[in-house]
């Protein structure tokens, strides 16, 4: 399933690792303003008092010094063992990997952010918990009505158009053919929206259940929910998302190897941007 609200870095605080991992945005603009744009980001599902800020404020900054001194040159170098792939045929498994890349970079940050965000849970009060589930729960309502309303045509439709989107933003506008081979490849999706959004429902259930009652070591296992939340391989769709994974991996090699001369410019000229600009982002402050 590719709909809208799912992205390929999954995971519920894996939000804060999408911002992290895609930092260049606004050609270092956004990255550079991380400790205002994630406190903003967090206070969407939770209003903090002046003291919560400045102790999230304070425990963050050394998540922010480490994704840039060691993070960075990690997608630095990617990016330029990317740039000589592109000299030779483009396998499903080299793509495969690039997907893994992201996924297992998402993850280092998720790691690291824990005790942030548990921090903050032990500090917040019953009805911010209450504040965060409500919203949380309208989020759901929203993703379900988004979802789950949708016909097979227009599932397709949507994947299709985020599939012709995103290579277009690396490629340039792709032509007849290959957008014919995106076409083709989205009808072999295996669909699990429904899956997906069952199981974060009942994840947001228990989650209610653990803070109206916070007994014992109730921290431990919120970073315990946490942490399952976060592994795909302990999800219901595993064997979907894999193969949709394979699917999606296998038409982009596809349409990387029948790229025209313009097309590998634009490719080329694309990933040095991103190498430059994590070049860049690494010695500013």
């Amino acid at each position: 399933m590719m709909g809208r609200g799912k992205s390929w870095v999954v995971g519920r605080c894996v939000l804060l690792a999408l911002i992290l991992l895609v930092p260049a945005c606004s050609s270092g603009f956004l990255y550079n303003r991380l400790n205002v744009v994630i406190p903003w980001y967090v206070e969407d599902y939770v209003d903090l008092n002046r003291s919560q800020r400045n102790e999230f404020d304070q425990n963050l900054a050394p998540i922010l010094d480490w994704h840039r001194q060691v993070e960075l040159p990690v997608y630095t170098a990617f990016i330029a063992d990317v740039e000589k792939q592109l000299d030779e045929t483009i396998s499903t498994d080299q793509v495969r990997r690039w997907i893994d890349f992201a996924l297992k970079a998402a993850s280092r940050v998720t790691e690291r952010a824990q005790p942030l965000l548990l921090g903050l849970a032990a500090d917040l009060a019953d009805e911010q918990f209450r504040e965060y589930l409500d919203r949380m729960e309208s989020n759901q309502e929203e993703l379900e009505e988004d979802n789950l309303e949708r016909d097979e045509e227009e599932y397709n439709q949507e994947n299709f158009e985020q599939l012709r989107e995103s290579l277009q933003d690396w490629m340039g506008r792709l032509d007849k053919d290959q957008q014919a081979v995106l076409r083709a490849a989205v009808l072999r999706l295996q669909r699990y929206d429904d899956h997906w959004l069952a199981d974060r429902r009942q994840w947001l259930r228990e989650m209610e259940k653990l803070l109206a009652n916070k007994s014992g070591n109730w921290l431990a296992s919120l970073a315990l929910m946490l942490e399952e939340r976060a592994d795909p391989s302990r999800r219901s769709y595993k064997a979907a998302s894999e193969h949709n994974q394979h699917v999606i991996a296998g038409v982009v090699s596809d349409v990387i190897n029948s790229r025209t001369a313009r097309q590998d410019k634009h490719l080329r000229r694309e990933l040095e941007k991103w190498r430059k600009r994590f070049e860049g982002l690494q010695s500013q402050d």
